[in-house]
């Protein structure tokens, strides 16, 4: 039954006898499927909580096609159920509609059919029901699936197609693609089922092959579905012979071929659906573009069933390739089977699918879509016609396209990584050929050339390594001895480029078989410019020859130029960038070193550039020209370098980070100090005048006068915002791919003289956003006293805001704060951990109540996953969904009561948290109200600091640490506060001297003794002694102003802390313009103690922090 050794003339016997299924079994499993749908029909879903009923049953799979294979086959009875108002519908409904026809098929079971056997197996078909039939010796087996869906179409009449409104309601239901497939059954099984038998025949023997080639279990998961292959085998039918009657041996010759060729396919019909609705033409297009196979189902255009980004077709396609000398591939008289030859498929032997088709113009896609290949029907007729016409693919050097960003779209986040290495990584034949090519060029030219070379360095996006499939670039830079410096260049170089293109094109004879070299209408000045070409391989390369001063020399691995490079660059007068060829070496250098998995992040970036330029080319002014792409590959290193920085890493995440990052290229300031940095005054005086000009800034790391993030950035973030909501960043359970946490611009790198803008635009929360917060948890607040605990004992006495949103200390982003519901049921600090599971409880029911009956501007989401002791909740913006706020909701005993301006709490209260702790902090939400006005009431620019140090902590966080944890939060804050006041309490402060004050006092931490007397003092014995014993513990010290049990500076790795601390004290963000470091406030770091360890209060206006040790001034 081996297809490959039955001879050509033998395959009609062979599908005769061997590839039918059999008559008994087929007809014994149909009167079983006819009495369930009959079963079906009868009971519907009575018992149900609202009932439902079977409006019609279509029969599909391929047994309702009529392409069941022999063995093994696929059966699939759709359920339209009146319940199914719409294609939403079936969402919400279809888990308890499974679950009542599981029952229901279980009962219809308990009459077993004669000749059948009943297998009901784990249900692993998302949406559908399953069961298998299966003979009695089990060599013939049916699975059948049950599927429940909405009636789209309603009653069918022959011939006649669906309405657009079909097909626009369900682009716009936001659907996956195929996952309401089943509501179009009956198209699918029409299309299919009235072909010619010998049509069948066909598709039955191409099933057979494939599951020949599938014989491996494990490859299942893996290959394009059976359906995939039946459609390619009508498409090759229609366009190759359309004749009832013809050889299979050629029929399967053909689609074979197709196969081997499947990087080039796009097959569509236009029988149901076609590009007179806006919607759907505009939907059709995005289709179309998607990476190749593309094969859309004839009846549901959201399913690609050649999903190219996904199946691996390359198997088959290596399967296809090694069969063609086999005998069922052989005549009788010896000679090889052609395929067919007609219009709309390849010629034997030609390269792809690529070449015009001529046909009546009216009968054309729109002209946007000539490359496509769409298959539509012919004038008059019912049956489908031949592809579109598509560009002429012998004669051009354009890459073919490989998807475009809207293409991009439809990928799922998990096949990404798929996608690159069979899409845009660039042919190694090709890239084989171009090294030996450029070799022969390069050898010619320093022989030949009358000026002597030193040595040359291979650029571009070929030296870097991030070269894309079809068409890149490079660079042959050729060092001269002749210039001795940057002026040099002008003078000499005319003479030496056209020496060096005589040289050329008298000197090439072909040395690489397959390439071409052609020379470009236009050149650049200054540089010598030529294309290679592989058509066979449809790729090519414009390579640049550039004639340069030797400015850096050989260099060993890791060394940086000498300060003097750059300063004589800076001193020579030149233009931004005009020089760059010189630094190339370095510029590859920094690319070509990276991780092959970010080179591959590169590739996807720069290959979503390339469709957004394709897509608009020639739509905008000529003075609006997109920044050069090396400005993507920069970015895409750079967000790779801030946000993730490991050699294995999520495409998706990446890729979300960078077009996250071109949509703030306004605010965008990226550089690196690898081979140039601030020591030399002259390029320091460079590097700050460039930091001061318009964003985007993105500096050459090789050449600073070179800001390669000039040019119109809007198309880019226009389009950047559009893909970020696509299918190529939702993950499997469909919830949004996040993005690193990577900002537009560095801290360490933003000058002094700039931080307060720096807060400004990166750090301050958004005040629309921070307004629609503060609303609602006011209403969420009232709610929950209002409502909470109606019929018991317990009340709720107060709900307070606390955490950073309270304190106006909130960052930009995701920040925290605390709900704290202070009870009755509490009479003291340890009954706190009495009943805890009983209030969360309620307070939760009342939460998730408030979310039901209460209409919000910011979305309001509760954790689904439940822990008894734990409730949280969170506010998120409706419009920037960067925004969020994280609470968690806090029972606590009321310590305090009602608190009045001036407030200062008795003794007894921190007498009886003395006696009730165990560990520090334990009862610091009673004291959320005194922590809050702690902070609330310091000045603006206070708080900015506070939050320029709480972004600091946070990039701190990031970091490896090992073993232990950084000291919390809200002891930096603290000790920023600290710093304030001992510092002068100047509300007009001058930042950088702030922040290098607080990273003064980080780096000291050893100490460190820091507390107030606000809240808390030396009247009783009891207080007095236990704050005695907490500022004799080690260093550091930071009591909590509002709760003397936590110390915010014990038990912590503020070694880390200090390390970073040190780090930014010398970084850009701590000088001055000329260099110097900025000094910090005179602040006093500890106290002396004496000798006998006996403490008395000292007195501090205002709360002022500070003891004094007993018997010193």
């Amino acid at each position: 039954m081996d297809v490959y050794h039955t001879p050509a003339a033998a395959l009609d016997s062979l599908v005769a006898r061997n590839l039918l299924p059999s008559s008994e079994f087929l007809a014994a499993a149909r009167r079983a499927l006819g009495d369930l749908a009959a079963s079906l029909r009868e009971r519907g879903g009575r018992a149900a909580a609202q009932p439902w009923r079977v409006l019609k049953i279509a029969k599909g799979g391929s047994d309702g096609r009529g392409t069941a294979l022999s063995g093994g086959c696929d059966s699939e009875l759709v359920l339209f159920l009146t319940c199914f108002k719409s294609y939403e519908d079936q969402r919400v409904r279809r888990a308890e509609i499974l679950s009542e026809l599981q029952t229901l098929l279980q009962s219809w079971w308990q009459k077993p059919i004669h000749g059948l056997s009943f297998e009901f197996p784990r249900q692993d078909r998302p949406g559908v029901l399953w069961f298998r039939l299966a003979s009695p010796d089990l060599e013939h087996w049916m699975d059948v699936s049950l599927v429940p869906a909405f009636d789209a179409l309603g009653p069918l009449n022959s011939n006649v197609k669906p309405v657009p409104q079909v097909y626009s309601t369900l682009l716009s239901s936001g659907c996956q693609g195929g996952e309401h497939a089943a509501c179009f059954s009956e198209l699918r099984r029409n299309f299919v089922n009235t072909r010619p038998a010998k049509v069948k025949s066909l598709i039955l023997l191409v099933k057979h092959w494939y599951r020949q080639v599938c014989r491996e279990e494990a490859r299942r998961g893996v290959l394009p579905p059976a359906y995939a292959l039946e459609l390619l085998t009508i498409f090759a039918w229609e366009q190759g012979c359309g004749k009832n009657a013809f050889s299979l041996a050629q029929g399967l010759r053909t689609v074979l071929g197709l196969i081997k060729q499947y990087r080039h396919l796009c097959v569509f019909w236009t029988l149901h659906y076609g590009f007179e609705d806006t919607a759907v033409s505009r939907f059709l297009r995005q289709q179309l573009e998607r990476p190749r196979p593309v094969i859309l189902d004839p009846a549901d255009p959201t399913w690609d069933v050649g999903n190219g980004a996904s199946w691996r077709w390359d198997i088959l396609a290596q399967e296809a390739g090694s069969c063609y000398e086999r005998p069922c591939f052989l005549q009788a008289a010896g000679g090889a089977v052609q395929p067919w030859e007609r219009l709309g498929l390849p010629r034997a032997g030609a390269a792809g699918l690529d070449h015009p088709i001529q046909r009546d113009s009216a009968q054309r896609p729109p002209e946007e879509n000539r490359s496509l290949h769409a298959v539509r029907p012919r004038t008059g007729g019912r049956r489908p016609s031949g592809p579109a016409p598509g560009p002429s693919g012998a004669a051009s050097i354009i890459p073919s396209t490989l998807g475009t960003a809207s293409g991009l779209s439809q990928i799922a986040a998990k096949d990404l990584d798929r996608f690159i290495q069979d899409h845009l990584k660039p042919n190694p034949q090709f890239q084989k050929q171009v090294s030996k090519a450029i070799d022969v060029i390069l050898s010619r030219l320093r022989e030949k050339c009358v000026y002597k070379a030193s040595r040359v360095s291979k650029g571009g996006s070929f030296g870097r390594g991030t070269d894309l499939r079809g068409g890149c670039d490079a660079e042959l830079v050729i060092f001269f001895n002749c210039f001795n410096d940057y002026k040099d260049q002008s003078t000499c170089r005319p003479q030496i480029l056209s020496e060096m293109w005589a040289q050329l094109e008298s000197g090439w004879q072909d040395p690489v078989p397959g390439l071409s070299l052609k020379f470009p209408e236009r050149t650049v000045p200054g540089a010598l410019q030529f294309q290679l070409v592989s058509t066979a391989l449809e790729s090519w390369m414009d390579v640049t020859v550039l004639p340069v001063f030797d400015a850096v020399g050989q260099l060993c691995s890791g060394a940086k130029p000498a300060p003097q490079v750059y300063s004589t660059l800076l001193s020579s007068g030149c233009q931004g960038g005009e020089h760059a060829a010189c630094f190339s070496e370095l510029r590859r250098n920094f690319v070509n070193t990276r991780p092959a998995k970010l080179k591959n992040l590169i590739l996807l970036v720069k290959h979503w550039y390339r469709q957004v330029a394709a897509q608009n080319k020639g739509q905008q002014p000529a003075c609006a020209s997109l920044p050069p792409v090396y400005a993507l590959e920069l970015l895409t290193i750079f967000a790779w370098e801030q946000g993730c920085g490991k050699d294995s890493f999520k495409t998706a995440e990446g890729l979300k980070t960078v077009l996250e990052l071109i949509q703030q290229h306004q605010q965008l300031c990226v550089y690196w100090t690898v081979n140039y940095s601030f020591e030399d005054p002259a390029i320091r005086t460079h590097l700050l005048g460039q930091l001061q000009k318009k964003r985007p800034l993105v500096l050459d790391p090789a050449d600073p006068t070179w800001n390669v993030g000039q040019g119109s950035w809007e198309l880019l973030a226009q389009e950047a915002a559009a893909l970020g909501t696509q299918v190529c960043f939702r993950s499997g359970k469909e919830t949004s791919v996040q993005p690193w946490d990577v900002m537009p611009a560095l801290l360490y790198q933003t000058p002094a003289g700039d931080l307060d803008k720096f807060i400004g635009e990166f750090l301050q929360p958004n005040r629309q956003f921070l307004a629609q917060v503060n609303k609602a948890v006011d209403a969420i607040c009232s709610f929950l006293r209002e409502n909470c605990f109606r019929n018991s004992a317990i009340k709720v006495l107060k709900v307070v805001k606390g955490g950073s949103l309270a304190k106006g200390t909130a960052l930009r982003g995701r920040s925290d704060a605390d709900l704290v519901v202070f009870l009755n049921c509490f009479s003291q600090f340890t009954e706190q951990g009495t009943k805890r599971t009983e209030v969360i409880s309620e307070i939760r029911a009342q939460l998730e109540a408030c979310q039901q009956e209460m209409q919000f501007e910011v979305k309001f989401e509760i954790p689904k996953w439940e822990n008894s002791r734990v409730l949280s909740f969170s506010l998120t913006s409706q419009t920037m969904l960067d925004q969020s706020v994280d609470f968690d909701v806090l029972p606590a005993f009321d310590a305090l009561g009602q608190l009045v301006p001036g407030y200062r709490p008795p003794s007894q209260v921190y007498v009886d948290l003395i006696h009730s702790y165990n560990h520090a902090g334990e009862f610091s939400t009673c004291f959320t109200e005194l922590q809050r006005n702690f902070i609330i009431s310091r000045p603006t620019k206070l708080k900015s600091l506070i939050r320029l140090v709480k972004y600091w902590y946070r990039q701190c966080n990031k970091m490896p640490k090992g073993r232990g944890s950084l000291p919390p939060q809200h002891g930096l804050e603290l000790l920023t506060v600290y710093a304030w006041e001992q510092g002068g309490r100047d509300p007009q402060f001058n930042m950088a001297q702030g922040f290098r004050t607080v990273l003064e006092l980080v780096s000291q931490y050893h100490q460190l003794c820091v507390y107030w007397t606000v809240n808390y003092n030396d009247k009783d014995k009891t207080v007095r002694d236990f704050l005695n014993r907490q500022l004799r513990q080690p260093r550091p010290i930071i009591l909590d102003p509002a709760d003397p049990t936590g110390n915010l500076g014990h038990n912590a790795r503020w070694d880390l802390l200090a390390e970073e601390a040190a780090a930014y004290m010398s970084a850009l963000c701590c000088m001055s313009r000329d260099g110097t470091p900025i000094r910090p406030w005179p602040v006093k770091v500890g106290e002396q103690w004496s000798s006998r360890g006996r403490l008395r209060w000292g007195q501090h206006a205002q709360g002022r922090p500070g003891l004094r040790p007993e018997g010193q001034a």
